[in-house]
This record gives structure tokens, sequence and C-alpha cells, in this order.
């Protein structure tokens, strides 16, 4: 699972304040491959069976999870950038040496050139269309929405207004934590554009179609919501877990 791929169904939750008990939210991919979300008083983990993601806005805090080999990797989001940047590079500059050198000095030209600055925000066209479509996901009505980016449809979002897991989560500081790692983004497209987080004050969805070019796109698809209280635990990596150096946990360099 690609990491911005994990971190992009974040922004699907709304405003929050105090919640009352946490959510379990159960998916699955077009191709069947299954995860889930836990949602409870600022945090949220999101887990499938090679990678799973912590977010503890409180303690403004990422934790990376391996299952397999059960280790894992905790620190700020500024931190995880920095040691992605690290272990890309290290393992950019292992690939080079086994090119031929003029072949080399023109990757290390590429590899040097100026990068986004996480700060540089630029306006982007997004629009919100509503479409009037519904269906019944998972035991739950939902809206269908359209997002458009720059004229060109991104993403199909069926919201459930009866799904409230906004109230567990704070989106405004779950956008300083997306902020800090928009260094790692290839895509111009934003998606904490103001019309996208308006939209997601309505609800979850439980339904996702990511246009991807090419007539590629993605879908995932609740199946199962569960509101309950979840043990603290939930949250926290595993005592059986070894806590390692990120680039062994995301297997980079190795």
């Amino acid at each position: 699972m690609k990491i911005k791929a994990v971190l992009l169904v974040l922004v699907f939750l709304s405003w929050a304040s105090t919640g009352w008990a946490g959510w379990i939210i159960e998916e699955e991919d077009e191709d069947g491959r299954k995860g889930t979300v836990y949602i409870q008083e600022n945090k949220l983990k999101s887990e499938d069976q090679d990678l799973i993601i912590i977010y503890d806005l409180d303690n403004e805090t990422l934790s990376i999870l391996e299952p397999r080999q059960k280790v894992f990797w905790s620190g700020k989001p500024e931190s995880f950038l920095e040691e992605m940047r690290k272990a890309m590079t290290a393992q950019m500059e292992g690939m080079l040496k086994t090119l031929p050198p003029e072949e080399r000095e023109a990757a290390k030209k590429q590899m040097q050139a100026p990068e986004k600055s996480a700060g540089a925000e630029e306006q982007v066209d997004v629009v919100i269309k509503r479409t009037g479509r519904t269906a019944v996901i998972a035991g739950h009505q939902t809206k269908m929405y359209q997002v458009w980016f720059e004229g060109e449809l991104r993403q199909e979002l069926w919201i459930a207004e009866s799904v409230t897991a906004a109230k567990e989560f704070d989106l405004n500081r779950m956008a300083e934590i997306l902020g800090a790692l928009d260094g790692l983004g290839e895509d111009g497209f934003d998606d904490l554009a103001p019309p996208i987080i308006e939209l997601m004050t309505k609800g979850y969805p439980l339904k996702t179609v990511d246009y991807l070019g090419d007539d590629e796109k993605a879908i995932t698809t609740v199946t199962r919501v569960v509101q309950k209280k979840l043990d603290r635990a939930v949250f926290q990596p595993p005592a059986e877990f070894r806590k390692k150096k990120l680039a062994e946990v995301m297997g980079l360099g190795q």
C-alpha cells in the first residue's frame, strides 16, 4: 500500500471536537483487498495486511507498523518526512552506482532538481458537484458527489450523513499533519482544498472512486460500520513489535 494512498483517506473526516464512542470501519477495494479504519478521541488507525498507520493528533505523532516483521517507527510528522527523504536518497544513490557514468550524471542532475516547498501553496481549481444519485452502502443511505480538479473528474464520494465519525476526529489538526507531509506529494491535486473540506462536514464516504487517468480507477467500498468504545491499546503498537528506523520498517535501502 502506498503511504500517500493511505494518507488520503484521512481527509474524508470532517470538523470535530469531542466524541462519545469510537468507530470501526471495514472496507474493501475492487481487488478484494481488505482494510479497517479505527477512529476515536482524535486518534485514527488504518490497517491492512501489509501496513498499519496510527495518527495521534493530541500528541502530534505518527506511527508506521509493518505487521509481518512486527516492527514499527513512531515520531513527529516532520521527522517522518526527513527520514523518508534520507532513506529514498540513499536507495537512489545505490541504484546510481549500477549505471554507466553518463547515465549516472544525468540521473544525479534530475535528482538535484528543486522540489516544491511544503509551504508554497498554490491555488487549485476544485469543484464539488452533487449528482442526485443515492445508494444504501453497508446499511447506510449515501449521496454521491463528484470532485472535479482543474476541469477533470478526480473522485466520486458516496457520503453517509449517518456515520458521524467526525465527532471523534479534528480535521484542522489532521490538515496540519498532512501539510507537514506535503513534500512527499507528486500530484497537484489538493485534498484539503476548501470545497472538499466543506463537503466532508456532511459525513463519511462509504464508497470512493479515484480516477487515476488513462481510463484507470481505484474503488474502495465500506462493507461494515460499527460504533463502539475502543480500548486505548487499539491505537498503540503491540508489545511484541520492535521499534526500528523508518527505512527498515518501510523496506527502503534493504
